[in-house]
């Protein structure tokens, strides 16, 4: 049975537009530094982790806002209400190492999905693995659905490269080094055997591994 994946980068961002209706360009910082940016800002000079006043001096006409997490909480909320009337079997990905909202549903109408996935500017990703479903969402356009039945994985991870590792917690220097040892795609990384990943990352490489080959997925319940 197929998983569908709804991804929305940037979420801190995407809430507190949703929320205030702000057209403009949006920073999001927490602790001074910013941990979010606008779709709009993605290829700027301004990197996540920069200080508040490097942001605003890169981007003077952007809105800066602190980090919101009781609003980003209720924008979910409701989101996942609207999501209710296609399906009962919604699963927020609850993980704090990965960046944006993920949310996996089972047995949603297609058509009403679409439309709402182009309604929140949201990522749309649908395989028969929670994994390959999540990473289908990463690969496809705003407001639009890429599909990975389960005779084009190979194909699919073939062709995803390594960076896409980033959006689920791993770090820069790890991306780098498995690019330097010509490791450019998540297919050649998840070829290596754990013995590999731990040897040259440590914990970080061993939750790669594990991160590449879930021992099990639970079902997506009412």
């Amino acid at each position: 049975m197929s998983i569908i994946c709804l991804h929305i980068p940037d979420y801190p961002a995407w809430a507190l537009r949703r929320h205030y209706q702000v057209s403009d360009p949006i920073i999001v910082v927490e602790k001074k530094m910013v941990i979010s940016l606008s779709r709009e800002l993605n290829g700027s000079e301004i990197a996540i982790g920069n200080h508040i006043e490097r942001a605003k001096a890169l981007e003077p006409n952007a809105v800066c806002f602190k980090r919101d997490r009781i609003l980003e909480a209720v924008v979910l909320e409701d989101m996942v209400k609207n999501l209710y009337c296609m399906t009962p079997q919604i699963a927020p990905v609850r993980n704090n190492i990965f960046l944006g909202c993920w949310l996996l549903l089972q047995n949603a109408d297609m058509d009403l999905m679409m439309d709402y996935t182009k309604k929140i500017d949201a990522q749309v990703g649908v395989s028969h693995t929670r994994l390959y479903a999540m990473l289908s969402a990463l690969t496809a356009p705003v407001g639009h659905m890429v599909s990975t039945p389960f005779h084009k994985v190979n194909y699919f991870l073939d062709r995803s490269p390594v960076t896409l590792l980033a959006s689920f917690g791993f770090s820069k220097e790890i991306i780098e080094k498995l690019m330097l040892f010509g490791l450019r795609t998540v297919r050649d990384v998840a070829r290596l055997k754990i013995r590999h990943l731990s040897a040259q990352f440590g914990t970080e490489g061993a939750r790669l591994f594990y991160f590449l080959h879930p021992d099990h997925e639970p079902p997506i319940s009412n």
